[in-house]
């Protein structure tokens, strides 16, 4: 990641530089059209590296209290967009649920990842999207079966959980979903479960590939819960 981050540094040279030429130099011009060239090329790169951040979990992270079934609520309609008119997007969403500690910027990109994801796994026929919220409580023994690579504590969690009607994933490729650049027509391709892998793991929390299902794709991500301040929230809601 320090790679990374030097290399956003040059980026970001690169940027001012162009956007400085590029005030100086005619539109319609072949130099005006290289550096809008360049630009587009360097803000590409830069998405790039973000993803890689993200995928390491070092990216910056605004953290702030949230309440996720209120979060997926408001991006419900950006949600339903990304699905094409023969499939159907559904919520189940938790009522009263803890806050965690979360950036929202980067919880809507799990989301979105994920959605695309299930999306690609329903295909081009008729299917379902189901995106849930709940939460939970995980053991030690829980971990250990269901999050066995990924550092969680034993504790209140809240569960995302977005689950579809496709195909599902053969068994073979089940333990590598989340590996960098892996390309399957079942979960999607390049870096978008890793990175939610990452973003996962900068929030403290895990993802994984539920294969329990006998039929279609089902993939829960977990975050911890800040149990105190929904204790102070409940009490306080009582008292007025």
């Amino acid at each position: 990641d320090l790679i990374a981050h030097d290399f956003n540094n040059l980026l970001t040279a690169i940027l001012g530089h162009a956007d400085l030429a590029r005030g100086e130099i005619p539109a319609c011009s072949t130099a005006g059209r290289a550096i809008e060239q360049t630009l587009a090329a360097a803000h590409r790169a830069s998405e790039l590296v973000a993803q890689l951040l993200a995928y390491t979990g070092h990216g910056w992270i605004e953290m702030k209290p949230l309440d996720l079934s209120a979060e997926i609520r408001q991006f419900a309609t950006d949600l339903k967009a990304m699905a094409p008119g023969q499939v159907d997007v559904s919520f189940e969403l938790a009522g009263d649920l803890p806050p965690v500690q979360a950036g929202i910027r980067e919880v809507r990109h799990v989301l979105r990842n994920l959605v695309a994801n299930a999306l690609e796994a329903v295909g081009e026929g008729r299917g379902t999207v189901k995106i849930g919220t709940e939460a939970c409580r995980l053991s030690a023994s829980d971990l250990a079966r269901n999050y066995p690579d990924q550092e969680l504590v034993p504790g209140a969690y809240v569960r995302l959980e977005i689950s579809d009607s496709g195909a599902g994933v053969p068994s073979e490729l089940a333990p590598h979903v989340f590996d960098p650049f892996v390309t399957t027509k079942f979960m999607g391709r390049g870096l978008g479960l890793s990175e939610v892998q990452g973003l996962m793991r900068a929030h403290r929390g895990g993802v994984r590939l539920d294969t329990s299902s006998a039929g279609g794709g089902r993939v829960q991500a977990v975050f911890p819960a800040d149990v105190t301040r929904y204790v102070l929230r409940t009490v306080a809601d009582r008292c007025a």
